[in-house]
């Protein structure tokens, strides 16, 4: 989380909404998917592992969706 909130911190706000909002959120949704992953290979709960699996999946999308959006609107 600290990774993520200095990444989101150190980016250059460009003033355009719809261009920062994309670009934070994809560094949002990068750490979700770490989160994710961290608690498939250590957690012990076995609905909280299926949940984080589905976490991973959404996320991984939104931020294909995003960082398509980011590279047609530049």
């Amino acid at each position: 989380l600290d990774k993520m909130d200095a990444k989101m911190l150190g980016m250059s706000i460009t003033g355009n909404a719809d261009n920062d909002f994309a670009k934070m959120m994809i560094s949002h949704h990068e750490s979700a998917v770490k989160m994710a992953k961290n608690e498939i290979s250590q957690g012990k709960n076995l609905a909280l592992k299926k949940m984080a699996q589905k976490i991973i999946e959404n996320q991984v999308k939104e931020i294909q969706e995003l960082q398509a959006w980011v590279t047609k609107n530049k």
